[in-house]
């Protein structure tokens, strides 16, 4: 197993470091190695940023030693600074953000001397984490950052699950092994040492068999640190929501439950039946976000009022009933009228005039007002957090467009990371790199063998399973 000194010594070497290993840990330690100018740390996910930032702040390493960043951040910030080499126009990355653009120009920007001046006058190392989930064009870019400052990449080919839809991620063997020297596997896994010590072996004795693909029987013995629980499909939710209540009601202080789903949607729909008690989670790009305001904004008069009752109800509980009367009148395709209304006026009232106006100032106005009744409550904050934000900033500055502002508030969240929402529901995209003292898989026949895999890893304490059946694969 390599050693933080044999990691932080290496000019250009990889890892293979299996989930719950210590491979944050190992970093931490190699990064608390460097003596003059930082170590830059790159990762997929702002969960990964804000996992490797809490195990530094908690070790050895000093502020002054690290600067931690999403791989596309960092080559974002590049491509914006050196728009004339990337090709890059600033004003696009507003609304929809072309990454394989800006991946090309980063690697067209390291091809010029000043980059590889810029790059070992601020830092003397890189670390690159979760590079499994790498495409092509980032390889090909991180690849060339080798040829400029000691790098060293880890990984672990069995969490590879950023290889959905048309994407491309790299082949351990063949492309990431060709171009760095293997370290020595790490082999013992301490996120269950002195936890769950059990759990850690069932899930190495799965983890095996999941490499050699051959079928697993969740409920063998061999399992049995892992609880399962069969559910058909129509009452797999409900199965799932009662476990979650119980585990609430058992909890000791500071500890976190999260929910994993195979699909967002599923995620979204069941914690808004929760109503509140876990929230569910946001990519960073803030792309529904963006196009849900942009067609309340484009809209007018009755299909306006459609289209933000439907962004309302995305995020906050009850809306349907705290609008009822409005959005009656809605729906026959006609302007609301409130007349002598009295239940819940004053939100119908602001629901009026943001359909009328369109404008920052009475959204928000809507939204406080809304959030003000004790029966509404947010189930998605990030989607909230970002819209709202994004309204401020619009109040702030009235030349600033919607997309604009939302633009700031990614890049902003970018660079601060995620907030800690307490209990969460999410993918294994969303979660990955996170950990919980509990996690829940739900719908667990529906996930392939990778993200069943890094969706079991999620959990420190205590696993359940819940599944139409106990055999996978």
């Amino acid at each position: 197993m390599a050693s933080s000194q044999e990691l932080f010594s290496a000019k250009r070497a990889c890892l293979v470091a299996p989930a719950g290993y210590g491979k944050t840990h190992l970093i931490t330690e190699a990064v608390a190695l460097a003596q003059d100018k930082p170590q830059l740390i790159l990762t997929h996910t702002h969960a990964g940023v804000d996992a490797i930032q809490s195990k530094l702040r908690k070790g050895n390493a000093k502020s002054n030693q690290y600067q931690v960043e999403t791989i596309d951040g960092w080559a974002m910030k590049w491509a914006k600074a050196y728009p004339s080499i990337s090709g890059l126009d600033p004003a696009t990355c507003a609304f929809e953000i072309d990454w394989d653009l800006i991946r090309r120009g980063i690697v067209e920007i390291l091809n010029h001397d000043f980059a590889h001046t810029i790059i070992s006058n601020s830092y003397s190392g890189i670390f690159v984490d979760e590079y499994q989930d790498c495409c092509p064009l980032q390889h090909q870019f991180i690849t060339s950052l080798g040829n400029i400052l000691p790098i060293r990449v880890l990984g672990d080919p069995m969490q590879g699950i950023f290889d959905f839809g048309d994407n491309e991620i790299v082949h351990w063997e063949n492309d990431v092994e060709e171009v760095f020297e293997p370290l020595p596997s790490l082999e013992t896994p301490w996120r269950w040492n002195g936890v769950n010590t059990a759990l850690g072996r069932s899930l190495h004795t799965l983890r095996e068999c999941l490499e050699a693909r051959r079928q697993v029987d969740i409920s063998h013995r061999a399992y049995n640190s892992i609880e399962f629980i069969q559910s058909d499909d129509r009452g797999i939710d409900q199965t799932a929501r009662n476990l979650f209540y119980k585990k609430l009601r058992n909890l000791q202080n500071g500890e976190r439950i999260a929910l994993l789903f195979p699909q967002r949607w599923q995620s979204n729909n069941f914690a808004r039946g929760l109503r509140g008690l876990a929230t569910a989670l946001e990519t960073v790009e803030c792309k529904e976000v963006s196009k849900d305001i942009q067609n309340v904004i484009e809209a007018d008069g009755v299909d306006r009022g459609l289209k933000l009752f439907a962004l309302l109800k995305k995020c906050m509980t009850s809306i349907p009933n705290v609008l009822a009367t409005p959005v009656r009148h809605l729906k026959k395709g006609q302007f609301p009228t409130l007349g002598r209304l009295k239940s819940n006026r004053k939100q119908s009232e602001a629901f009026r005039k943001a359909i009328i106006h369109g404008d920052s100032p009475n959204l928000l106005d809507l939204i406080k007002s809304l959030q003000a009744l004790p029966k509404v409550v947010v189930y998605r904050k990030e989607y909230l957090s970002r819209l709202v934000r994004a309204l401020r900033g619009c109040c702030a500055d009235e030349d600033l467009s919607i997309q604009d502002s939302l633009a700031c508030v990614r890049e902003r969240d970018r660079i601060i990371g995620r907030a800690n929402h307490g209990h969460v529901v999410g993918t294994t995209l969303l979660l990955k790199g996170l950990e919980f003292d509990h996690v829940i898989v739900v719908r667990a026949h529906e996930m392939d063998r990778k993200n069943l895999y890094v969706a079991l890893t999620r959990g420190t304490k205590s696993v359940v399973v819940i599944s139409s059946t106990n055999t996978f694969f």
